[in-house]
């Protein structure tokens, strides 16, 4: 992780590395920006070691799920990479806020399989976890289809329920729609998490939509106190990341009231302040 110079705290803290960096010295440092990650969220700031990939995966927005919105994915391995982004797509229930603009079409419980039909186009058969309705399946449609062909080499998707075709697919399958992708707006705050280990917490994590310049950060406690503790950012500036002076003081699911000043690699800034109840993680 890169340190991060708090504008409430003027740390100066030891280089901590992320799992990205934590590999041999002797690889060489690639980072892969895709186009649709350029155009949503611009450059991304280099690294030491390792391979690392930026795409997105698009969700569709609660009051129109006909259009979808861009969300960052990083990789770390470069085989497989519409496969690892669809099955973080369906699994991962928590990164949106419950008042946020998101929603996810795909029920707890859901997995996808990926194959090439007789003419090369990306088949994606879907088994939801639960029924799904016709409103999440228009938004399944959508975000899968958008998510695919942002691949140089995927210009149609067919897409299977349980093993039979959507109904109203075209015979040549769903194409590119440029007029469903909403703009990304000012960056925001997403959760506020904290990784237990052997009972004992050991860093609390603030993760952003996006990779950020944090220009302003406070957290504080129930009582209005800021944690005390070593504040960094994470490797690719998506996460404010504390070492807590007091980490017995922290319990999950307490409140914690966040303020931030931010701004992306595209010059939108966000700022505001919440509540977030501090979700446990243990590892």
């Amino acid at each position: 992780m890169k340190k991060l110079f708090s504008v409430c705290l003027l740390l100066l803290v030891p280089l901590v590395l992320s799992a990205c960096e934590r590999q041999k010295a002797t690889e060489t440092a690639q980072v892969i920006v895709t186009p649709a990650f350029l155009e949503h969220f611009g450059p991304l700031p280099e690294m030491e070691t390792g391979i690392c990939i930026a795409r997105v995966g698009y969700f569709p927005l609660k009051d129109d799920p006909a259009r979808v919105r861009a969300v960052p994915y990083i990789l770390f391995r470069e085989s497989g990479q519409l496969e690892q982004i669809l099955g973080r797509m369906v699994s991962e229930q928590e990164i949106f806020l419950p008042g946020g603009d998101f929603h996810t079409p795909f029920p707890p419980g859901s997995s996808v399989w990926l194959s090439l039909d007789a003419e090369g186009v990306v088949v994606v058969d879907l088994t939801p976890g639960a029924e799904m309705t016709q409103e999440a399946l228009q938004g399944a449609v959508a975000a899968i289809t958008e998510t695919a062909v942002q691949f140089d080499n995927v210009d149609r998707v067919r897409i299977l329920i349980g093993g039979v075709p959507v109904a109203g697919m075209p015979e040549e399958g769903f194409r590119h729609e440029a007029g469903r992708i909403a703009p990304v707006p000012a960056p925001t705050l997403l959760m506020v998490s904290g990784m237990w280990e052997a009972g004992a917490l050991d860093e609390i994590l603030v993760n952003f939509d996006r990779p950020v310049t944090v220009e302003n950060f406070r957290l504080l406690t129930p009582s209005g106190e800021e944690v005390q503790g070593e504040y960094y950012r994470s490797v690719f500036d998506m996460a404010v990341v504390i070492h807590p002076a007091s980490p017995g003081d922290f319990v999950g699911g307490m409140p914690l009231r966040a303020e931030w000043e931010v701004v992306d690699a595209l010059g939108r800034r966000g700022e505001g302040s919440g509540e977030f109840a501090l979700k446990r993680h243990d590892h």
